[in-house]
């Protein structure tokens, strides 16, 4: 569908439905965001884990910054998500921290 079509058809609506228009696209728009965070976060994770103690592996520096995005990550996720995926983002993340003492 093109966008003038579609312009053309939400400016039919009356203004109620417009305002849920709007608040169905803010709805797509937060949930595309969330799945892009959780995409590039696994994509991440899955890095760390092939090439742990490898050559490829990060730098002490670049590995903490790592680990306090994740952090931060998980007490987002602890707000926003199931318990359940919560605690296995912990799990990652403990695994992490585990991996950095050594």
């Amino acid at each position: 569908m093109q966008t003038q079509v579609l312009i053309e058809k939400i400016n039919g609506l009356p203004l109620e439905k417009i305002n849920e228009v709007e608040d169905f696209v803010d709805f797509l728009k937060e949930k595309l965001k969330r799945q892009t965070k959780e995409a590039r976060h696994q994509a991440i994770a899955e890095y760390a884990e092939k090439h742990a103690e490898s050559d490829a592996d990060l730098d002490k520096e670049l590995e903490q910054a790592g680990i306090e995005n994740l952090l931060s990550f998980v007490a987002e996720s602890d707000q926003q998500y199931s318990v359940g995926k919560a605690n296995a983002m912990s799990a990652s993340l403990r695994w992490l921290e585990n991996k950095t003492r050594r």
